[in-house]
């Protein structure tokens, strides 16, 4: 709800109004399907001349992606471009503290910590002006733990007590990302006339960690990560 009004009562009356932004071609765009649009990047405001070329009932499911440094750099601007843009961030320049994203997972699992996975399935209802509703589908979890007298890493799918062994974490992982031919509920009988999407997450965090390092976690995101989500408009 906050992006739909900030767009439809600040930023398309600046920039379709106030600036004069013309447009050519506006037929061309793609309305409804994924697509991936760029400009030819002159400042941040191309950011909201090109989201603004979308009607306001697809602005939600417009994502820029936007560097990280610049619309992530304090807790403020942070919330301000999540929930008003709906930013998605890319790191451009990883530091060397910050090492790989998975450095924290990896360190956690070598210290005999087990990890609990699970990639979620949720249908968002789009009710106009008001907040979307979010509406908890499914959930497949998993846990990941390291055998350090193996040196294999041990995912085990709890809802079908299916069991895989992988000599590095990245092969467990890529597995852990793989789903096929997955069913979902049936949906179609309760559907009225909002839109509707499904949304998929995945994160994945330590099951149980010792006081110290369950206190740092409070104030740290090494010993967890969480996809942006992939959604998917439904027809």
């Amino acid at each position: 709800m906050l992006k739909k009004i900030f767009f439809a009562f600040f930023v398309r009356p600046l920039v379709l109004v106030v600036s004069g932004v013309h447009v050519k071609g506006k037929e061309k765009l793609v309305i409804d399907g994924p697509c991936i649009i760029a400009a030819n990047h002159n400042s941040h405001l191309d950011t909201m001349v090109l989201m603004s070329l979308f009607p306001l009932a697809h602005i939600n499911k417009v994502r820029p992606v936007g560097a990280a440094d610049y619309f992530m750099k304090n807790k403020w601007f942070t919330w301000f471009s999540r929930e008003f843009i709906g930013i998605i961030p890319l790191k451009r320049r990883p530091t060397k503290e910050e090492g790989h994203p998975l450095l924290g997972v990896k360190n956690a699992l070598n210290n005999g910590v087990a990890l609990k996975a699970r990639v979620q399935f949720r249908l968002i209802v789009d009710r106009g002006w008001w907040f979307n509703k979010e509406v908890t589908l499914h959930t497949i979890n998993y846990q990941l733990k390291y055998h350090a007298l193996s040196q294999h890493y041990l995912l085990t799918r709890n809802d079908t007590n299916e069991n895989w062994n992988f000599s590095n974490l990245s092969a467990a992982l890529r597995k852990l990302g793989e789903l096929r031919q997955y069913p979902l509920p049936n949906i179609q009988k309760s559907m009225g006339s909002n839109d509707y999407s499904i949304l998929a997450v995945a994160d994945m965090s330590p099951e149980t960690l010792r006081l110290p390092l369950r206190i740092q976690s409070l104030f740290s995101d090494k010993y967890s990560i969480a996809s942006e989500g992939v959604l998917w408009p439904l027809p």
